[in-house]
C-alpha cells in the first residue's frame, strides 16, 4: 500500500526545488513568503491538535485523544521521512541523523506520511479498543483540514523560490483535499439515509473522502497533463477506497 500511495504523488517536496518556471520574487518578498509558509505549517500542527481535541473529546476520553493527536502527527512525519528516504535511497547517506533533520535536509513522501498516520491510528485504536473505521471517520475533517493548510503553506514556500504553482507539491493535493472536505461535510448527516448503503455503519465518510480526494487528484493530473504513468496508482487508490466503501456498506446484502 505504501508503494502505491507513493507512486500516486505527482511530486515530492525535494524534487520540485530546482524548478525555475515560476515567478521570481525580490529578496524582501521572498523572506516574507517563506516566514508566512513556516507560520502556516505551525498553525496547521496547532490546528490539528486543537480540532482533534475539540471534535473528538466528547465521544472519546480526552486524555487519550490528546495522546492520539501527538502520536498521529509523529507517525505522519516518521512515515513520510522513512518512505522518502527508502524511495530515494542514498539521499541521506552522510549520517543516520539526516533522516530526522527535516529543516536542514527537507524531503517527505506524503503517500508514506498518510500510511504512517493510518498505522498510528490503528495502534491507538487497538490499544484503546476503539473501532478503527468509526474512529477514522471521526478524524476525517481534522486530517483534511490539516492537509489543506499544510499543502497550502508548501505551495507558498515553493512558489516563493520560483517553482511554478502547478508544479508545487500541493498543486494537486490542495484542491483535492478542499473538495473532499466540502463533500464530506455535506454527506456527514446524510449517508445513513442512502438506499444503497445498507449497513449504515460508521466509516462511510473515511472511504468517501478517499474516493473523492483521489478522483479529484486524478482529474487534475489529466487537466494539467501531469498524468503519465502516475495516473495508474491513483486509479488503484480510487478502486481500493471504493471497494472499502462497497464492503463496509454491505451493498450486496439481501434484505
Amino acid at each position: 500500500m505504501a508503494e502505491v500511495a507513493e507512486l500516486a504523488d505527482a511530486h515530492d517536496s525535494k524534487s520540485c526545488g530546482g524548478n525555475t518556471m515560476g515567478v521570481r520574487f525580490p529578496p524582501s518578498a521572498l523572506r516574507k513568503m517563506m516566514i508566512l509558509s513556516i507560520i502556516l505549517k505551525f498553525l496547521a500542527i496547532v490546528g490539528f491538535l486543537y480540532l482533534s481535541w475539540r471534535r473528538m473529546g466528547e465521544g472519546y476520553d480526552e486524555a487519550r485523544v490528546v495522546a492520539f493527536s501527538w502520536i498521529a502527527l509523529l507517525s505522519f512525519f516518521i512515515g513520510g521521512r522513512l518512505a522518502y528516504g527508502l524511495i530515494h535511497w542514498g539521499v541521506w547517506n552522510d549520517s543516520w541523523l539526516s533522516w530526522g533533520a527535516i529543516l536542514d535536509k527537507p524531503g517527505i513522501s506524503y503517500g508514506g506520511a498518510y500510511v504512517g498516520f493510518l498505522v498510528g491510528a490503528g495502534i491507538v485504536c487497538l490499544k484503546n479498543e476503539w473501532r478503527y473505521w468509526s474512529f477514522l471517520e471521526d478524524n476525517v475533517f481534522v486530517l483534511l483540514s490539516f492537509l489543506l493548510v499544510w499543502w497550502g503553506s508548501q505551495m507558498m514556500g515553493e512558489s516563493a523560490v520560483g517553482v511554478a504553482p502547478m508544479l508545487a507539491v500541493g498543486s494537486s493535493g490542495v484542491p483535492a483535499a478542499g473538495v473532499s472536505l466540502v463533500s464530506s461535510l455535506l454527506m456527514g448527516k446524510k449517508y445513513r439515509s442512502l438506499v444503497w448503503y445498507k449497513s449504515g455503519k460508521k466509516g462511510f465518510l473515511f472511504f468517501w473522502a478517499n474516493v473523492v480526494f483521489w478522483l479529484v487528484y486524478l482529474l487534475i493530473m489529466f487537466l494539467f497533463n501531469k498524468a503519465g504513468s502516475g495516473c495508474y496508482p491513483v486509479l488503484v487508490l480510487v478502486l481500493i477506497s471504493g471497494g472499502g466503501l462497497f464492503m463496509l456498506g454491505e451493498v450486496l446484502r439481501k434484505e
